[in-house]
């Protein structure tokens, strides 16, 4: 009995300098999201880059949505460079697709859509003299439209333009929670989203940006998913007004501080605010018993998922991104905090 206690704690020690010595091990490449219509960096945003060594930018460059009365895929705001992105960014070109649009295509709109997209991929980057690596495709897709959206990433692959480049799909977390059904992606690698894990319209006491029991619950088949998973986590927040426990809009401009003002708040539950008064405040006005619920957190909820991520992904070179570059959301962290969510990994 004696022996097998033994030998039993040597191969826990064992598995867990493995385990160390892996991670230590581990390339760790960092970057941002770049979420606007119009690229032009501020000085902040430089800096901020330059100071966290932070060189991988993923560019939104269109988004894709499905016109019901053209029964057709159009582009919507394509990006505008305002500014040259400099040879020190490793630029990544994205293009988010709706599910609505995978949905409604049929197979030929399918193989059209791709070679519109390599197009206008192709053509961007060869005015801003950008030569990708990479290009990732956004998508939330479901079981409903697993086929027809692998067959576009399918076709997406076939042209010239991707020869040498990988190709690589955004992952949410309920697909890999509910991956038999979902399936998995044919691209050379994935970015798993680690964040707006909830029902940002349903009305209730909750934060749908973030939450660690929903991590941790959809995340356990996390170090068995069978491709590659770069990461990103959320800076941003926002609050999410309802009228009559219906979704009513996103509230870009309040503050905690703002909601916690008992002039014009009533504070229910932990995120649930109750309009008192008829008041405009930050550019919205705002009707009595309208219910606002704010979806802030803390650097120390980015960390813990970090964390709770890191021991179990599978990837000794890896891409942790943070959703995303933009000053006046990069003004409510200190460098050192973000710098702790890169140094997880």
């Amino acid at each position: 009995m004696k022996n097998r206690y033994f030998l039993f704690l040597f191969l826990f020690i064992l598995f867990s300098i493995a385990s160390c010595h892996n991670q230590s091990d581990r390339v760790v490449h960092r970057g941002f999201y770049y979420w606007k219509t119009s690229f032009e960096l501020n000085q902040k945003e430089k800096e901020t880059i330059a100071k966290l060594n932070a060189n991988n930018l993923y560019l939104r460059f269109l988004d894709v949505d499905w016109d019901d009365v053209q029964k057709a895929a159009r582009p919507i705001s394509p990006m505008k460079f305002k500014d040259t992105v400099s040879r020190s960014i490793n630029a990544i070109p994205v293009v988010y697709i709706t599910n609505k649009t995978i949905l409604n295509a049929d197979s030929l709109t399918i193989k059209e859509l791709a070679g519109n997209i390599i197009h206008f991929v192709k053509k961007q980057c060869e005015l801003q003299q950008i030569h990708p690596a990479e290009v990732q495709i956004d998508c939330d897709w479901s079981g409903n439209s697993r086929d027809r959206y692998f067959l576009l990433l399918t076709e997406l692959k076939k042209h010239s333009f991707m020869k040498s480049k990988e190709l690589s799909a955004t992952i949410r977390m309920h697909q890999i929670k509910y991956q038999t059904q979902t399936g998995i992606p044919p691209v050379d690698k994935g970015l798993l989203m680690c964040y707006n894990m909830g029902d940002l319209r349903r009305y209730g006491d909750h934060n749908s940006i973030i939450d660690q029991r929903s991590i941790e619950s959809y995340l356990q088949p996390l170090s068995k998913y069978p491709i590659k998973l770069d990461i990103a986590f959320p800076l941003f927040s926002w609050s999410v007004l309802f009228r009559n426990e219906l979704y009513a809009g996103l509230l870009g401009k309040l503050s905690s501080t703002d909601l916690d003002n008992k002039n014009y708040f009533e504070k229910q539950g932990k995120t649930l605010y109750k309009v008192l008064n008829d008041v405009n405040l930050k550019g919205y006005s705002f009707k009595k018993g309208e219910v606002i619920r704010d979806e802030s957190y803390t650097i120390s909820d980015v960390l813990n998922a970090a964390e709770f991520c890191s021991s179990r992904i599978q990837n000794d070179n890896i891409h942790v991104v943070l959703f995303h570059l933009d000053s006046s959301i990069l003004n409510n962290y200190q460098t050192n905090e973000i710098e702790k969510v890169y140094s997880s990994f």
